[in-house]
C-alpha cells in the first residue's frame, strides 16, 4: 500500500481498497483527514512533545474536560485522570 483517503487504501498499482482492518484511529477518522491533519500540524509547531513532569495548558483542559462528561463511569469522589 502506499497511500489512503478516506476509508480506502491505494496500492503502488493505484488500485484501491475498502480498508475493513484499519487501526484504532483509521478506522474512526480515516485517511487524509484535512481538519485532523491541520490540526496535527498546528500542535507540531507549538510543541511535539512535552514531559508529563510540567503542565501543559491543552492537557490540563482536556482533563477537565473528560471529568466533566466521565462522572458516569469512573469511581465516585475520583477527580482525576493518569
Amino acid at each position: 500500500m502506499k497511500s489512503g483517503h478516506g476509508c480506502y487504501l491505494v496500492s503502488d498499482k493505484n488500485e484501491e481498497y475498502l480498508d475493513l482492518t484499519a487501526g484504532t484511529f483509521n478506522l474512526s477518522l480515516g485517511y487524509q483527514n484535512e481538519k485532523i491533519l491541520k490540526a496535527v500540524q498546528f500542535q507540531l509547531n507549538q510543541l511535539t512533545h512535552c514531559s508529563s513532569s510540567f503542565e501543559v495548558d491543552s492537557v490540563v483542559e482536556l482533563q477537565t474536560r473528560l471529568l466533566a462528561c466521565s462522572s458516569d463511569v469512573r469511581p465516585a469522589n475520583s477527580s482525576r485522570f493518569w
